[in-house]
């Protein structure tokens, strides 16, 4: 007695293959009834994406077998068009774009760059700001010590007489100017500075009388 002989799983693919490709292709399509079109048993599902007045059109069909033969439809074009070919039930149903992918090292160098020209530009200009507050605060500071030199710093006996004039005739030149107000009161502090004091010799109505020595020379 013998078994009834049954079809294998992989006949019936083939079985079921061929009458896919005998029925034809179901694809998207985007101007016909119910968005579906039919094409051939050597027809193809279209997809594409062009870059029209830079906006992306977007494009889904069906090939029949004398457009597929010319392959024209199934060829991209960098940046301007992009197509695809498929041969399965609505396998156009996908949405293509047009926008290249970079890569991941140039997408980081660009980055890198934007960090760049962002920081370098900002730190300088705090570098700029901080050398001039330092520049005018050492100016300022400059200038008014030098004012503070100048009031305090008493004149050099040097610059109120001559060497060839001795301290009585610079007491008479200030006292005879005409003013009548005698010697000035920042000229008798400067000499007197310079005066040092040895010894008393005499005692007067209105105070002491010492011997000093100024300029080397002992006085009275």
């Amino acid at each position: 007695m013998t078994r009834p002989r049954y079809p294998s799983f992989g006949t019936a693919l083939i079985f079921l293959s061929v009458a896919q490709l005998s029925t034809g292709l179901k694809c998207v399509c985007q101007l016909c009834a119910n968005n579906t079109c039919e094409t051939g048993a050597d027809g193809a599902c279209w997809n594409s994406v062009m870059l029209i007045d830079g906006k992306e059109e977007v494009v889904k069909s069906c090939l029949s077998p004398s457009e597929m033969k010319g392959q024209v439809f199934c060829y991209s074009s960098r940046n301007v068009s992009k197509r695809n070919c498929c041969f399965t039930d609505f396998c156009n149903n996908e949405t293509l774009h047009l926008n290249p992918e970079r890569p991941a090292g140039e997408a980081s160098w660009g980055q890198l760059e934007l960090a760049a020209v962002i920081l370098v530009p900002s730190c300088l200009l705090c570098v700029g700001i901080m050398l001039g507050v330092c520049t005018a605060q050492g100016q300022r500071c400059v200038y008014s010590r030098a004012r503070k030199g100048d009031a305090e710093e008493p004149l050099d006996d040097q610059t109120l007489m001559s060497p060839d004039k001795c301290l009585k005739d610079l007491i008479f030149d200030m006292s005879t100017s005409g003013s009548g107000s005698g010697l000035p009161l920042l000229v008798q502090r400067t000499i007197a500075r310079t005066i040092v004091l040895q010894e008393i010799i005499g005692k007067g109505r209105f105070g002491e009388v010492w011997r000093g020595r100024w300029r080397g020379r002992t006085w009275p």
